[in-house]
């Protein structure tokens, strides 16, 4: 694959809640290439069984890289994302009567009792200040495109960058996200700002997180970001002020005060 590192050749795109778009057949083939990325990029690293997809996908916002391109046509009518994100509120899952995705991975995995307790406790604080709480997830990158080391770095990059944009402008002040030690993702969540849970003074253990067939992850939770992340996020800025979105972004507080 030919190496790209200029922004300009990059489109960012954005699907806010399928469930409420269903009926747009355009909101239907991109949800539909979301699927196909995940099971591609999943099933490359696990064996069969993998699941990286859930109800959830249905009210959560997606945030799609593509190569840019000059045709007329909307991007995903006739090229394939390269990399895609999941972002879930838990004012979404409320709304919709679904468990948020933390709590219930964690209530099916062995030996997380400690970490359900620090995940309630954060839960009340977010009531008690009346703010939401946002999951991360599904991180895909097509598999062709990691063979490119120096395209999937960027990507990375500019996926990170994009988000931290999402986050500021929709006033999304806590977050949480898993990492994978095998990947390394959890130390590249904690240069961004996030933290590994702790109980009093325990950092909390690995745990095996049973849709991914067992494979251990940390769980990390971010309410301040580290200056790296600004940085990745004033890089990428010409990437979010272009954006293509599906739907309608709603602010944080607009969401939780709409699932109260």
């Amino acid at each position: 694959m030919e190496k790209t590192t200029n922004n300009q050749n990059f489109s960012l795109v954005i699907l806010e809640c399928p469930y409420d778009l269903w009926q747009d057949s355009q909101v239907q083939k991109l949800f539909c290439k979301m699927v196909k990325l995940k099971l591609k990029g999943y099933q490359k690293e696990y064996p069969y069984g993998v699941l990286p997809i859930d109800t959830t996908d249905f009210i959560a916002t997606h945030h799609f890289l593509y190569s840019s391109n000059s045709e007329k046509t909307p991007i995903w009518e006739t090229a394939e994302p390269l990399l895609a994100f999941k972002t879930i509120s838990l004012s979404r899952c409320t709304k919709h009567n679904l468990p948020f995705p933390a709590q219930s991975i964690l209530k099916a995995a062995q030996g997380t009792d400690l970490h359900l307790l620090k995940l309630y406790e954060i839960l009340d604080m977010c009531k008690l200040e009346n703010i939401d709480l946002s999951f991360g997830s599904g991180w895909t990158i097509d598999p062709l495109v990691r063979e490119n080391r120096e395209l999937t770095k960027k990507l990375k990059e500019l996926m990170i960058g994009v988000l931290i944009n999402y986050y500021l402008e929709t006033q999304t002040l806590k977050q949480l996200c898993f990492g994978v030690p095998r990947f390394k993702t959890d130390l590249f969540f904690q240069k961004l700002g996030y933290q590994n849970l702790s109980f009093g003074m325990q950092s909390l253990p690995p745990f095996p997180h049973q849709p991914l067939l067992g494979e251990s992850v940390t769980i990390l939770f971010c309410d301040h970001f580290s200056s790296y992340a600004l940085e990745l996020a004033n890089a990428s800025k010409n990437i979010w002020d272009e954006k293509m979105v599906l739907g309608e972004i709603k602010t944080s507080p607009q969401l939780y005060k709409e699932a109260a």
